[in-house]
Order: structure tokens, then sequence, then C-alpha cells
């Protein structure tokens, strides 16, 4: 599960570099419903930042801490509670901002884009961003995450991007 989130959060954010190709930078809140094949659900809150260049931050916020960062071609997956931080490094063929700028309109303000075994739905927000995206990955579960209070092209710290990792955090690289 954890790799097709990993996928899941490479193709968002190219998404916003290379789908929306107008956007300097992009924040908002987020609500990330995942529903399995059995119809459980397990709904995340938490906050998106995101700047031209591939550089985002999912910040997690309920019903656990996790922190995301993509900077430099890594992504550091900072897990709080359990004192851990899983790195892994981005090449060219994972960077998925090659497929997604060859997304399909299918109409106005929706776009689909085929990745990583999964059928990607983006919903457009005329000069507002992106509204939601949906997809199912190879084990049938249904993502659905929603944007809300969003900001556009409002000026964002490359700093922000940077993985805050405290000392004591076991490190593991893949």
């Amino acid at each position: 599960m954890k790799k097709f989130i990993l996928l899941f959060m490479i193709a968002i954010t190219g998404f916003l570099e290379a789908g929306v190709k107008d956007l300097e930078s992009f924040e908002a809140e987020f609500v990330q419903v995942i529903t399995n094949p059995n119809g459980k659900k397990i709904v995340y809150h938490g906050n998106f930042y995101a700047k031209k260049n591939n550089l985002a931050l999912w910040n997690y916020k309920l019903p656990i801490k996790k922190i995301i960062y993509y900077f430099k071609n890594k992504v550091s997956i900072v897990e709080p509670e359990l004192e851990q931080v899983v790195v892994t490094e981005i090449d060219k063929k994972q960077n998925l901002l090659h497929i997604l700028n060859k997304a399909k309109k299918l109409k106005k303000d929706i776009y689909t884009a085929n990745c990583c075994g999964a059928k990607y739905y983006i919903y457009m927000q005329e000069g507002k961003g992106i509204k939601k995206i949906q997809y199912k990955d190879r084990l049938g579960n249904l993502s659905i995450i929603t944007f809300s209070q969003q900001i556009i092209d409002k000026p964002i710290d490359d700093k922000i991007f940077e993985p805050n990792i405290p000392k004591h955090f076991d490190i593991i690289k893949k």
C-alpha cells in the first residue's frame, strides 16, 4: 500500500507541474478518503503545498501525523509516531511529469492519466487549480482527495520543502 501511496503522491506532484502549467504555487487543505474493496474507509486530513520544479509537501494531520517531502529528486516520508523516515530516490523513470503531460481531457475540467497500474481522474476548477483527484489502485482501493481553501500563486519559501528530520529518527533508504 505504501508503494501505491508514494507513486500516487509523485503523480499528483507531477501533475501540478505538468497539467497546470500556469500555476507557480498551490496550497490547500485536503481530505483523502480511501475505501477498500470491502467498503471499509479511512479518512485523512492535512495540508498540501506545491511549487513548480517538482517541490511538494503533504502534511497529514489526522488520523496520524505523517509528512511527505518532495525535494531534490527525493521523497522523504517522515512518520513521527514510528520515529522513522523512509527516503526514496526518484530517478527519471519514476518522474511522472512525462506521463502526466499526456493527460487526456475527457470533458470540461476533467482529465485522465494512466500511471502505475491506476487510472487517475483529475477534476479541475477553472482558475482555482485542482478540485479533486480520484483513482483506484491495483488492489481495488478507491482513493479520493478533495482540496479546499486553495491559495494559488502565493510565494512559498523553498525551505518548507526541505525535510525536517529529528536526529534520533531511524532513516530507511529505498
